[in-house]
């Protein structure tokens, strides 16, 4: 799950969130895939406040080898942080 807070100024500002998959080696694996979302705040929304946007799903991934790769996050083209994660049988 990936979960994204919204400052007040950020509200009906479109943004692009993208996730890029890196291998052992740091290197770019596959396509980068991105997509925009504008944050909103709700009708209950008080001064002050901050928006959040929730994301949650499932990856297919067809890798070469195993070992250390990471998702990363980047928000309009700058890094915002990474989700590592470990491959330890891949496909032939």
């Amino acid at each position: 799950m990936l979960q994204l807070v919204s400052s007040e100024d950020e509200a009906g500002v479109d943004q692009e969130l993208a996730i890029v998959v890196r291998g052992p080696d740091l290197e770019v694996v596959g396509e980068r895939v991105a997509w925009k979302i504008t944050p909103v705040m709700g009708e209950f929304h008080t001064p002050g406040w901050r928006g959040i946007f929730s994301i949650a799903g499932a990856l297919t991934l067809e890798l070469a080898q195993p070992g250390a790769y990471s998702a990363g996050i980047q928000i309009d083209g700058a890094e915002a942080g990474d989700i590592p994660f470990q491959v330890v049988m891949a496909g032939g």
